[in-house]
């Protein structure tokens, strides 16, 4: 008996993570964190990712996370929206060696919990159902300080310590 496989390749990779207190002065809720994390594509080969470009520049990738909650195994899933009437909708090329960045902004109750990302991504534009990546788990790390700009929502990375 000969069993075969399809050989898999990584084709994506979380580079970092880091995640900074937000503070908003209209909201009365929880308690939040702003997480940036970058992906990069580590495959030799352009891939497409679903998401929505707003002019020439700038990019949103529809990239969701699950959160495991805290002493069980169940994961959380943390739904992320687009607004359809501003940007393209489609895929966004990805070349390889390029980092995609992503921001979120979490409960901060999140932070020290495991979480993974998902997303949908293609070999072309032309491919109307891509396939389903699944990349991670890593750590939501804790928050560096950061402060509040004069302006209201905006925020400024703190002074290095």
């Amino acid at each position: 008996m000969i069993l075969s496989t399809t050989p898999s390749f990584a084709e994506w990779k979380v580079v970092d993570v880091h995640t900074k207190p937000l503070i908003r002065q209209s909201y009365k809720g929880l308690p939040e964190v702003q997480m940036n994390l970058r992906i990069r594509n580590v495959s030799k080969k352009k891939i497409f990712v679903w998401g929505q470009v707003f002019g020439t520049q700038k990019k949103f990738y529809l990239i969701e996370s699950f959160i495991q909650d805290t002493g069980s195994e169940v994961w959380e899933r943390q739904n992320v929206g687009m607004c359809g009437s501003v940007g393209k909708t489609g895929w966004i090329s990805v070349g390889p060696g390029e980092i995609i960045p992503v921001t979120k902004v979490l409960f901060q109750k999140y932070v020290g919990r495991q979480m993974i990302l998902t997303f949908r991504c293609a070999y072309s534009k032309g491919d109307a159902k891509g396939r389903e990546i699944l990349l991670g788990s890593f750590e939501i790390p804790k928050a560096k300080k950061s402060e509040q700009s004069p302006a209201g929502d905006e925020l400024k990375p703190a002074p290095e310590e």
